[in-house]
């Protein structure tokens, strides 16, 4: 058992991403690397129920921690002049090209104020998908322990585990710090590369 939560505690300690964070808030790093803990004996425990209820309480703390102190500037309206301008010239596109659409009450508040903001988030949605994000804070060796994990992860099929995966990407696009990083990913990457190690290892054994 000892060993069980060891693993993902040296994942979390070898990796840069965790001193980044700590860097930020003590508290916010104290609840990921738990969480890690949590996520990855969920995935190697048969008795996986309070397990998983105490990864949403948990996961409940960092949102609202994130949700305090991180910058929420993703869901303002842009105020700097380069975004205005970006902004201006969609606004000028649409007015040439859409015409009637554009020009319409409705469709003028969905192309000036909801479309920008819109696209702001969905950027911000999908670039917390490119794994250059994070690996660059990882040893390159730790990289086959994590796709050797996430093949397990994937192959639980735990509707719960994928609840959580599901919430952490929605909420990663709007909650974003610049020097932490995607934080909403942490536990589910760390938990993978300790799962990989810990399956590696058992097979060996076996």
């Amino acid at each position: 058992m000892f060993f069980l939560i060891v693993l993902p505690l040296l994942v979390a300690i070898i990796n840069s991403w965790t001193y980044r964070i700590y860097q930020t808030s003590g508290l916010l790093v104290f609840l990921l690397v738990a969480q890690t803990v949590i996520f990855y004996l969920a995935l190697i425990k048969k008795n996986k129920k309070s397990l998983v209820a105490l990864i949403f309480v948990v996961f409940a703390f960092y949102t609202l921690i994130s949700i305090k102190d991180f910058d929420l500037g993703i869901i303002k309206f842009p105020s700097s002049t380069p975004e205005t301008l970006k902004v201006e010239r969609r606004q000028l596109y649409y007015k040439t090209e859409l015409n009637w659409y554009y020009w319409n009450r409705y469709g003028k508040i969905y192309f000036d104020k909801i479309k920008p903001l819109f696209d702001k988030y969905t950027q911000r949605l999908y670039s917390g998908l490119d794994f250059t994000w994070y690996f660059a804070d990882y040893r390159l060796i730790l990289f086959p322990f994590f796709v050797v994990g996430l093949i397990h992860l994937l192959k639980s099929a735990n509707k719960f585990i994928f609840a959580i995966l599901l919430l952490s990407f929605f909420i990663q696009g709007a909650v974003h710090l610049k020097e932490a990083g995607y934080i909403f990913y942490y536990p589910f990457i760390n938990g993978a590369i300790a799962l990989g190690v810990y399956k590696i290892l058992k097979n060996d054994k076996e």
